[in-house]
């Protein structure tokens, strides 16, 4: 659901017409239009997608259990919104840009990690996913060609 409002400047006699998005989920976004065009407070300078998202593409569950995932962010994010589908996959936490997973140690299968920029405008656009393969090589023996002989 995207929410309008109008912003009515009596001393300078502008109006200003913002929007923004609620998080994902219903809870209300702490980020909000609080000036004028005149203090640099423009809401037609709203910033754009985050970039891509780096760090590991596969995670062993057997030797691993966090993972950190980084952005370099977008022109005009003042913080950022991490999501992981599915949830079962375990929880992502940050504002900054960079995003730590908590691995469920039961997942097993592909996870998709993504970031979107937010600031007094509202929210930016998703940035495109990262995809991480998530196993568990626990009981896995690792043997050479030259013991099997």
């Amino acid at each position: 659901m995207k929410i309008k409002w109008l912003l009515l400047s009596l001393s300078a006699l502008t109006i200003v017409l913002c929007s923004f998005m609620p998080y994902p989920g219903g809870a209300p976004s702490p980020y909000y239009y609080t000036g004028s065009p005149s203090d640099g407070h423009n809401c037609s300078q709203c910033h754009g997608n985050a970039s891509l998202i780096t760090g590991a593409g596969q995670v062993d569950l057997s030797t691993v259990s966090i993972s950190d995932y980084s952005t370099a962010g977008a022109t005009g994010g003042s913080s950022y919104y991490w999501n992981i589908t599915p949830p079962e996959a375990g929880a992502i936490s940050g504002t900054g840009l960079t995003g730590t997973v908590t691995w469920n140690p039961a997942f097993l299968g592909l996870a998709y990690i993504r970031a979107k920029a937010l600031n007094e405008c509202g929210d930016g656009g998703w940035s495109d996913s990262k995809e991480v393969y998530v196993i568990n090589g626990t009981g896995l023996i690792e043997t050479s060609k030259a013991s099997l002989l």
